[in-house]
């Protein structure tokens, strides 16, 4: 069992903020359900970590961990109906914010020359799920308000989750560039996620910038020698155009 010592900080999560406090801290039991707690206790070993330490697919000790941080049971929690959906809301909030952390952690330390490649496309295949499921959420709960409390929940700036949301998707459209960081396999794979998922949240953009990220993946797919990754690009082009 890998074992990290650290003080854990309250991350910026309120609602499940913990004592500032030396102690000896491994990741979560991976055969049983996480919860909140769980997400956030790995968030912070992540932060303390060198990339040795990071959870991976291709890990005996570590593969469960990995998978239960992408866990799509976080994602299904978010359409339990016995839940109010302003707090369902907020809950798949703060997991977006957990997820971006994982990613950021990953994604620095592949910079740095780890093998991390395969976690990465995996951590923003299920941004992308994330981002499809907060967006029909918030439609929904959105056709429920009237005027005035519509004008409340901007005042609040609620729906500057939509503006982390687009980074989500500008960020998968820069790795599909990287073919020096990823493998043709794995910018297919970032492809075609993108493809299955954009009809679900394609709302959030204008029909210009549909029509601008279509035209740069179908300039990356006259580029690419692989002819599965070409059709693939191709194809997630065409997703995206679809009005």
């Amino acid at each position: 069992m890998m074992l990290l010592s650290l003080a854990l900080a309250a991350p910026g999560h309120a609602d499940y903020a913990y004592p500032l406090r030396p102690r000896v801290f491994s990741y979560p039991p991976s055969d049983r359900t996480w919860g909140p707690l769980d997400l956030l206790t790995v968030e912070a070993i992540l932060r303390a970590s060198p990339a040795e330490a990071f959870p991976r697919l291709s890990s005996v000790e570590t593969r469960g961990h990995f998978l239960k941080m992408v866990d799509a049971a976080q994602l299904a929690r978010a359409t339990d109906e016995s839940v109010p959906l302003i707090h369902r809301l907020i809950d798949l909030r703060t997991y977006d914010g957990v997820i971006g952390s994982y990613r950021s952690r990953y994604n620095v330390e592949a910079s740095r020359g780890a093998r991390l490649q395969t976690e990465l496309v995996r951590l923003q295949v299920h941004q992308l799920e994330l981002t499809a499921v907060a967006v029909e959420l918030t439609q929904s709960f959105i056709v429920s308000l009237d005027e005035a409390e519509l004008l409340r929940l901007k005042q609040m700036s609620f729906f500057d989750t939509f503006s982390t949301l687009r980074t989500h998707v500008a960020g998968t459209l820069t790795s599909l560039t990287e073919a020096t960081l990823y493998t043709e396999a794995e910018r297919a794979e970032l492809a075609r996620a993108l493809g299955r998922t954009f009809p679900r949240f394609g709302r959030i953009f204008t029909a210009g910038e549909r029509e601008r990220m279509a035209g740069e993946l179908d300039q990356l797919a006259a580029l690419a020698a692989d002819p599965d990754l070409g059709r693939t690009l191709s194809e997630t082009a065409k997703a995206i155009a679809a009005p």
